[in-house]
């Protein structure tokens, strides 16, 4: 099979279309940790083993929709398969590797050197646990231990290079068309029957988010001056701090009082807005737990930096409610009118595409249809056409047409011509040539891999 995707691909268009086919392969980050045990905190499970609620609030703290939630799962999902599938094949790193890079890690160290209480504030402020990093750290150099290997493995021919090479400087002739769904919008909106039942079938959509109201009181270590006798009290501080408001769980009163510290009250939050004092992904993730939301209790002592520590208790809550149709109109008509100018230029993409099967050009569609032609010449690296255009471009013949799709538009391409390239002169090298059958090769070991997984997404935690 890995043969037959090696004699299959050539040119410019394969170094465009890999990337976008391989995951990208996190190595070595602060976010990626896996646990074990499928629970209400698990966002996934691969083959048995969990994907904590913890994890994921890392990777995806500052993510804006469910497409970039989804991507960053697959993520996480593709690196728990491929560590699982090489420890079956034999690859293994041993413990004392994994601890020199925790030591080496410059996210760890102050001064150069790796500092215990920096290490410690680090991955309280994550949220995650020594156990959880390690594995962390080894499934990550198994992967790339494994890419290595094959990088290693790759054997190109003289002739493979010069050949790739030609390939690149090949220059592509488009004409393409964009149809905005902007331009298929309804001239009329929809009748208040049609919004009514659309917010009765859809309420889920509508719900206010989840508000809490917290109480917390932070420590800093700029209180106990500075200097090495300053660290070592701060940190005794945060050890009693744990100690008091472990014993009294449910209030916050005492341990302001032991420390001289003020005791604050924030304002109404969202818990899916992620600002405020809900920054820090830690704080975040105790303040949804079961311990603190649920049962009352105050939260761990959690680092927010280096320098300074939070304790947090939730006043207040507001589960989620239906907001009133009054409220929500507005945006139902303009999902209503959105969708069905989306249906519109469906119709009109499906029109045209008929036409061309009939033989005519995307020239003549568009003027005929009154719409812009825009026409490129592409070659490797070019930026005249979206990544998605490129990737579809190398499955396409002179004179083809095909449609592909963005977020809001939908362009359609047709190649026109294939020439050499005047600009291009940039040859292949056999660095290069290894990279990219490593990426195939990884990439089809993956394909494999997700075929045969048993896989299970928590849906309920991704909507958080």
């Amino acid at each position: 099979m890995l043969q037959n995707i090696r004699d299959n691909a050539h040119g410019w268009w394969t170094w465009v279309l890999v990337p976008i086919l391989i995951i990208l392969f996190a190595f070595w980050g602060i976010g990626n940790y896996l646990g074990g045990g499928f629970s209400e905190n698990s966002v996934a499970t691969v083959n048995g083993q969990d994907i904590p609620l913890s994890q994921f609030l890392l990777v995806n703290h500052q993510a804006v929709d469910q497409k970039t939630k989804m991507q960053s799962l697959q993520t996480l999902i593709n690196q728990t398969l491929l560590a699982e599938a090489l420890q079956k094949l034999g690859f293994a790193i041993d413990d004392a590797t994994i601890t020199q890079m925790i030591y080496s890690a410059p996210v760890f160290q102050d001064q150069g050197q790796f500092s215990v209480a920096r290490y410690q504030a680090v991955l309280q402020n994550s949220g995650e646990t020594t156990a959880e990093l390690k594995n962390s750290l080894h499934q990550g150099a198994l992967i790339n231990q494994f890419q290595n290997a094959l990088i290693g493995s790759q054997l190109s021919l003289d002739s493979e290079v010069t050949a790739e090479s030609t390939y690149t400087n090949l220059n592509r002739h488009v004409d393409d068309i964009i149809l905005n769904v902007n331009q298929f919008m309804p001239k009329t909106q929809p009748t208040d029957e049609a919004v009514a039942a659309y917010y009765s079938s859809h309420q889920s959509a509508y719900q206010t988010p989840y508000q809490v109201k917290l109480q917390y009181l932070t420590l800093s270590l700029s209180a106990f001056g500075k200097g090495a006798d300053a660290e070592s009290s701060y940190q005794a501080a945060l050890n009693q701090l744990a100690n008091e408001t472990f014993q009294n769980a449910g209030s916050l009163t005492g341990a302001a009082k032991m420390f001289h510290v003020p005791l604050q009250t924030s304002a109404w939050l969202n818990t899916d807005l992620a600002e405020g004092v809900l920054a820090t992904p830690a704080v975040l993730q105790a303040v949804l737990s079961n311990s603190v939301l649920k049962q009352g209790n105050n939260s761990n002592v959690i680092p927010i930096s280096p320098t300074e520590a939070i304790v947090l208790r939730v006043v207040a809550s507001q589960a989620p409610t239906l907001m009133p149709l009054a409220q929500v109109k507005k945006q139902i008509i303009e999902t209503l009118m959105l969708q069905q100018a989306t249906q519109n230029m469906t119709s009109t993409v499906g029109a045209l595409r008929a036409a061309a099967a009939q033989g005519q050009s995307l020239a003549h569609l568009a003027q005929i249809n009154h719409l812009t032609l825009n026409s490129v010449d592409v070659t490797q690296g070019s930026q005249a056409l979206p990544q998605i255009a490129m990737a579809a471009l190398p499955s396409m013949a002179v004179g083809e047409i095909q449609a592909v799709a963005g977020a809001d538009y939908v362009m359609l391409l047709q190649v026109t011509g294939v020439s050499p390239s005047a600009q291009a002169k940039n040859g292949v090298t056999l660095a290069q040539m290894q990279g990219l059958w490593t990426q195939i090769e990884m990439g089809a070991f993956l394909t494999a891999l997700q075929e045969k997984a048993s896989i299970q997404i928590n849906p309920a935690i991704l909507k958080q």
